[in-house]
């Protein structure tokens, strides 16, 4: 009984371990415009965003319009310039009028995101302040 528990425990083991290598050898999926806004929006390191524009190629092509709005959610020239060089991807995605809002709207997300921390650090910078 004893050696049926280990055999099976084995086992489990064994196969616990092949499916998480197998998960971990899959490609990585490429960024789409959402994805990459929000990464940018959310305050992700540049650093990191541009490691994972390398690692997963981008599906889309930017445009000029894609690069502004990038920008007015605070992606640092380095980050636009890994976009404009990003390994494209196939099938580019295609986004719908509500896709392109929502693009939008993580724009103003971010930009609304480094007002409040420019606000509170001019208050910081002023309660600091002999007076």
């Amino acid at each position: 009984m004893r050696r049926t528990v280990t055999i099976s425990f084995l086992i489990l083991l064994s196969s616990i371990g092949t499916g998480s290598y197998a998960t971990a050898q899959q490609e990585p999926h490429p960024l789409t415009r959402t994805k990459l806004l929000a990464l940018v929006a959310g305050k992700v390191l540049p650093e990191n965003v541009i490691a994972e524009i390398n690692r997963s190629g981008i599906a889309f092509t930017p445009d000029i319009g894609f690069l502004s709005l990038l920008k007015e959610a605070g992606a640092s020239a380095t980050v636009t310039n890994a976009v404009t060089s990003g390994n494209l991807v196939l099938p580019l995605t295609e986004e719908s009028q509500a896709d392109v809002e929502f693009l939008h709207a993580l724009a103003r997300a971010g930009k609304l995101h480094l007002a409040n921390i420019k606000i509170r650090q001019r208050l910081h910078h002023i309660h600091r302040m002999p007076g």
